[in-house]
């Protein structure tokens, strides 16, 4: 009823058909289990299929086609290793670190929580129920097929059977096992639209293998073909519109463009790629910055955009320069943002959500966008903070080399910035040695009207000094399961900002809910090569019977390298006011007097907290959750907080002192 009370009655229309197709086409589906003849989903004779999708094809595929010379940079030993690993069917992802899943794959299990999720038509099954499937992400984490990639690459390496056979073993399995429409794998058209770009990446790789037989081809179009009918009748509209749309529309492009055989494909591949333009631009604010306000779905959309439009530039079917622009103003939100050692604050929900698997994870996903960028768009600020060889990018562009960064790259080329989404960098340093970066969160909650993965943080800052981590934003740990941790990681305690009488700024109404959405409204941006000067507001708490309005400002004192921020409480009556302040978890703090001292890596900042405040800190605790940090879902880690606390009438002016006092080469 909360998430119907936010939907237009468009919307509700919109689903309404949707439940009706899927109930009316259930009869059809539980009575006619066979494949039907190859013309009904492809437009070719099946006599031609085989040799047309694995022969010479006149579709081209970023740069595995045509065959390209395999730089030396690709680390063989290290592909090899995660292939071997998937060959005996040892899978990592989230908390699972190498974990054996056993001779079968079996696909509708949870082997996180040991559930059998049911083979139920779809429709029928709710994935947010933990009794029936477990934390779900877990499911599809593997579903998504990611890790044939991986093992694909592993045949093109050394041209060894085995790592195609097992491509097209899987793929046949879980053909078998979760056919179309039944079970948890086919709840959402997200999911759907995952398997797919894995699926063609990894053919493309396998193509010429013996394995790739006539039988399996027609197989695995008619499947692929579910898969794109699937996800056009059930397009993430309206209030879903946000990442899941454009990933929907982003497999739907990819298909109909690399198999143009396929029933529809023109039909789809248009709308498509209709939809990937237009929310290129209306889920991407002007300055670049991602509406969902979350820095992994900001990275996350940005890579979904860009395969689309290369494979679409590669292949006669144009994207406008809007399009383009758009995406590059997206990764100078990257660079902004980025440390020296390429690190992105975690700001909003993080589930380590990946388009596509292309070698060993890279150190950091910020460098290797904007290698992308700097190979692309022909940007030299892009390419001085790019590394030397990014894989993901030689697969995409064909470029072996983009750049030459290290962690002594000059930073003085990135200045402060005020972004119009509601984000502040202020920065200073001439290297990486010296380089500060503070970021200040006076952004709307999320994208609107569910701000579906946004969090509680209005007005909170987040620190690196040197590259190392000081002020941290905690992550995320929990989507559907984990209730208290869910609402912990998302509530305005686990943020550096403040919260009165124990509420959180914003009210949850659900796991991707809020009830009431607190507005963030800056004020002031001053920024001259010594001083940088933000402040805002936010009207949260203004529901509270009491209002109280938050308002704080920071001054950065460049030259002396100190932060001064006041915090500013206007009320009438009686309130618990909580100011906190979230380290690294590699910190380490001690006291003396008022100021607390925090060493990081030869790193020194002092913290002199407003004497008002009666200030303890926590580090871990369980109940109720305080001081914890999330890197990957699944994940958590004890982390230093500090809180400082008075309970009093009327309005209070905190001010805090953060000193830079020692770096690593001072």
């Amino acid at each position: 009823m909360k998430r119907l009370s936010l939907m237009p009655p468009a919307e509700v229309l919109y689903r309404a058909r949707i439940s009706a197709r899927q109930w009316l086409g259930w009869p059809r589906l539980r009575f006619d289990g066979h494949q039907p003849p190859i013309q009904k989903f492809l437009r070719v004779n099946g006599q031609d299929v085989h040799r047309r999708v694995t022969g010479r094809r006149g579709v081209r595929f970023f740069a595995l086609t045509p065959r390209v010379s395999i730089p030396q940079a690709i680390s063989r030993d290290g592909a090899l290793a995660v292939a071997d690993d998937l060959l005996a069917h040892r899978f990592t992802f989230f908390d699972l670190e190498r974990e054996p899943f056993g001779d079968v794959i079996r696909w509708n299990y949870n082997y996180k929580d040991h559930k059998v999720c049911p083979l139920l038509y779809a429709p029928r099954i709710d994935y947010r129920d933990e009794r029936l499937v477990g934390d779900v992400k877990y499911v599809w984490e593997l579903n998504r097929h990611q890790h044939l990639v991986p093992l694909a690459k592993a045949y093109v390496l050394t041209g060894d059977e085995r790592y195609a056979r097992e491509v097209v073993h899987q793929i046949l399995s879980w053909m078998q096992q979760c056919p179309y429409m039944m079970g948890i794998n086919w709840t959402t058209p997200e999911q759907a639209a995952l398997r797919i770009i894995s699926w063609i990446w990894a053919f493309e790789w396998i193509r010429s293998a013996a394995c790739v037989t006539e039988a399996f081809v027609e197989q695995f179009l008619h499947s692929l073909y579910q898969h794109v009918e699937f996800i056009t009748q059930h397009y993430s509209r309206f209030s879903s519109a946000n990442n899941h749309l454009i990933c929907e529309a982003t497999g739907v492009f990819v298909a109909t463009v690399y198999f143009p055989e396929l029933k529809n494909a023109d039909r789809w591949r248009a709308a498509s790629q209709r939809i990937l333009i237009a929310e290129a631009l209306r889920q991407n604010h002007d300055d670049g910055m991602n509406r969902e306000q979350a820095m992994a779905y900001h990275c996350l959309v940005l890579e979904y955009l860009l395969l689309a439009g290369l494979l679409g530039e590669q292949n006669g079917f144009r994207f406008p320069t809007a399009y383009w622009r758009r995406l590059e103003k997206m990764m100078e939100v990257v660079a902004a943002f980025m440390d020296c050692r390429g690190r992105l604050p975690h700001f909003g929900d993080d589930d380590n959500g990946a388009v596509i698997v292309l070698g060993e994870p890279p150190q950091s996903r910020a460098r290797s966008i904007l290698a992308t960028g700097a190979a692309l768009f022909g940007r030299d600020d892009f390419r001085a903070l790019a590394p030397e060889f990014d894989e993901r990018t030689f697969w995409l562009l064909g470029v072996s080399t983009v750049g030459g960064a290290s962690t002594s790259t000059p930073a003085a080329h990135r200045s402060s910035r005020a972004f119009s989404s509601g984000y502040y960098v202020m920065r200073s340093g001439t290297t990486a040695d010296d380089e500060i970066v503070a970021i200040f969160d006076c952004a709307p909650l999320g994208y609107a009207p569910l701000a579906a993965h946004g969090h509680a943080d209005a007005l909170s800052l987040v620190l690196t000094v040197a590259g190392r981590e000081i002020l941290i934003d905690p992550g995320t740990y929990a989507y559907h399961s984990r209730q208290h941790w869910r609402t912990y990681f998302r509530g305005t305690s686990a943020h550096n900002t403040i919260r009165i009488d124990e509420q959180d700024q914003s009210v949850m109404a659900g796991n991707f809910m809020w009830s009431h959405k607190a507005e963030a409204i800056p004020e002031v941006w001053e920024s001259s090569p010594h001083y940088d000067r933000v402040s805002g507001y936010h009207t949260g708490y203004l529901r509270l019977s009491d209002p109280v309005c938050h308002r704080r400002e920071i001054f950065f004192d460049k030259e002396n390298r100190r932060f001064h921020v006041v915090d500013t409480i206007e009320a009438r009556g009686e309130h618990l006011i909580e100011q906190f302040f979230h380290f690294a978890e590699s910190c380490r703090l001690r006291r003396e007097g008022q100021e607390w001292i925090v060493e990081n890596d030869g790193v020194e900042v002092r913290f002199h907290l407003d004497e008002q405040l009666d200030v303890t800190l926590t580090i871990g605790r369980e109940t109720p959750p305080l001081g914890w940090r999330s890197q990957r879902l699944g994940h958590k880690q004890p982390s230093p907080t500090l809180v400082g606390r008075v309970r009093g009438g009327g309005s209070h002016r905190f001010i805090t002192t953060i000193s830079i006092e020692k770096l690593p080469l001072a």
